[in-house]
């Protein structure tokens, strides 16, 4: 299963060695959804008080566990530092983290009202986590949902745009260039400026993965390249 847990880091959570700061270019395209997400002070005091006004629109993943959780969960507070915040389900899940048993993030009251298609991701994780496109193709997904594979694609591509920064930061450079191309070097250099090369390198690829699911760009690895049309 591809995973954008290293990917989700990148908006709030901790690097390894907690000195660096998060690169200047994803964090501006972070979180273009439903409701922004809070800085890191805001989110910890929204979790330790246990604030119901933000129960389906404001998770947490718990980095040691895998696990990822509503506001208003029972369960002992995680430290901080091991927390990483999404502003949806679909992200949570997209970023490797599973649904808590206790507080069952996906079944959030609030989150039907406006999460819109966010649900149909959700539904699309859930069933890609469980293994559903190792025994068929991306149209047999799209088909379990009730949707075309074309939109499940455009779904996918809309929610990596909103929810994680790194690949709205390669879009937008993409559609900035004259030539709509980028190198790849542009964008691991960049996340090396506060990770390891080998936690930046496994980063992008998670990012990659995703992405050319949702079709939102092309890789071609040759060229260690990125486009928006296959040459």
């Amino acid at each position: 299963m591809f995973t954008l847990h290293h990917a989700a880091i990148l908006e709030h959570g901790e690097p390894e060695d907690g000195s660096r700061k998060p690169l200047d270019g994803v964090r501006r395209e972070a979180h273009n959804g439903p409701m922004p997400l809070p800085d890191r002070a805001t989110c910890v005091r929204i979790f330790a008080s246990r604030d119901a006004r933000y129960d389906g629109r404001l998770f947490v993943g718990v980095k040691t566990t895998g696990v990822y959780c509503r506001p208003i969960c029972r369960v002992r507070a995680p430290k901080p530092v091991n927390c990483v915040y999404f502003t949806s389900a679909a992200a949570a899940q997209a970023a490797g983290f599973r649904s808590c048993l206790r507080c069952r993030p996906e079944t959030a009251p609030t989150l039907w009202a406006w999460n819109g298609t966010s649900t149909t991701v959700d539904r699309a994780l859930g069933l890609i986590a469980s293994g559903a496109l190792d025994d068929e193709q991306v149209g047999g997904l799209a088909t379990r949902l009730g949707i075309g594979e074309r939109h499940l694609r455009r779904l996918f591509a809309e929610h990596l745009v909103a929810y994680v920064p790194l690949a709205a930061l390669i879009k937008r450079v993409l559609d900035e260039r004259p030539n709509h191309r980028a190198r790849v070097a542009r964008f691991s250099e960049e996340l090396e400026d506060f990770m390891s090369e080998d936690y930046a390198e496994e980063t992008l690829k998670a990012v990659v993965d995703w992405c050319r699911f949702a079709e939102l760009f092309v890789y071609d690895e040759a060229d260690q390249s990125f486009s928006l049309e296959a040459a």
